[in-house]
């Protein structure tokens, strides 16, 4: 039997045994420092008259414990990588070339999106190389530094490089992964943030077309087409609860410097009635041909629009602009829905 007294947390010593004793005590209490920090729970120390075959028993779970604690502290830091359109290999040579080339062709709509697994410095000789190692949750691709940028929010290339420098081989194998485990969520966030940004670019557009809409009539879409005569097509769309029987346009064209030209029929406006029915939230469509000569006309606009519905009531726009769809409305509709679906699955 020994006789051994230990203190809360600080050195045991022992009376008749050898240094060993007092190291492996030693660790002992590092442990008990460490192990509540772990389980949450009282830690029981070395009583009085403890024989040596208990202590030759526990030390070598203390030490598993404490190398545990050492391993829960590291924490991978991800750093998004979003490619560009280059060159990237599937392996780097011992001369320091991509190999197993790689052509990635992203877009602003469909960006490719990687996690940043190595920072790897390259030497083939003559001058060092920085290569990326990339993973996209399906392959491991290498690129040099420039063709990629680090997107991550807070974090740039120059902060990754000496992250990855301090990280011994055990850490870079954690921080591995851990980021592989994290890509898909890391792919969808950015997925969604680019589609954000999208779609407040598109918000002007879905405004002014979400202005438009709260008209009776709304224009979808016009045009003044013709190679040698010109004519007029318009796609009108009844948004009232009342059937259209006519829709007259009064139109105009404009030579190079905005002013009015005249007609074939020798006036410097024309009236184009289109004939119904339009139903209620229902659309139609209309094309007049040889109105102008193309020899001095330049564009067109609609000067006004007269609706007569079946009632017998009319109405009559002038403020035409009001009643025309914008450009790329249709489009920017279809990105808000896709957003939105996307965003509520993700919730």
């Amino acid at each position: 039997m020994i006789s051994v007294r230990c203190g809360f947390i600080s050195g045991c010593k022992s009376a008749t045994w050898g240094s060993w004793i007092t190291n492996a005590l030693h660790l002992v209490n590092i442990c008990h420092f460490y192990m509540p920090k772990i389980y949450n729970a009282p830690f029981v120390i070395f009583e009085e008259n403890i024989t040596m075959k208990k202590i030759l028993l526990t030390v070598p779970f203390l030490v598993w414990s404490f190398l545990q604690a050492q391993e829960q502290k590291f924490t991978a830091e991800v750093y998004l990588v979003k490619a560009t359109e280059a060159k990237y290999g599937k392996y780097i040579t011992d001369k320091c070339r991509l190999e197993g080339e790689v052509l990635l062709r992203p877009d602003f709509f469909d960006p490719d999106v990687f996690v940043l697994e190595d920072y790897i410095l390259c030497h083939d000789g003559v001058s060092p190389r920085f290569y990326y190692k990339l993973y996209d949750g399906h392959q491991t691709l290498y690129t040099t530094v420039s063709n990629a940028t680090v997107i991550s929010e807070k974090k740039n290339d120059d902060m990754a490089k000496v992250y990855f420098s301090k990280l011994t081989p055990t850490e870079k194998k954690e921080h591995i992964l851990q980021v592989e485990k994290a890509v898909e969520s890391s792919k969808q966030k950015v997925k969604l943030e680019t589609d954000y940004e999208i779609i407040q670019e598109d918000k002007a557009v879905l405004d002014d077309g979400g202005a438009v809409l709260k008209n009776s009539v709304v224009i979808t879409n016009f045009s003044f087409p013709g190679e040698y005569f010109v004519g007029f097509s318009v796609e009108l769309y009844n948004n009232s609860n009342k059937r259209i029987k006519y829709a007259s346009f009064t139109v105009a064209g404009l030579n190079a410097v905005k002013d009015r030209v005249y007609t074939l029929s020798g006036g410097l406006t024309k009236v184009i009635r289109g004939v119904g029915p339009v139903e209620p939230q229902s659309g139609a469509s209309w094309l007049f041909e040889t109105i102008w000569s193309d020899d001095s006309f330049h564009t067109g606009r609609i000067v006004s629009l007269s609706i007569e519905y079946f009632d017998g009531s009319k109405k009559t726009y002038t403020d035409v602009g009001k009643l025309i769809m914008p450009d790329g409305f249709d489009e920017a509709l279809e990105r808000l829905k896709k957003f939105n679906a996307e965003h509520s699955e993700v919730n």
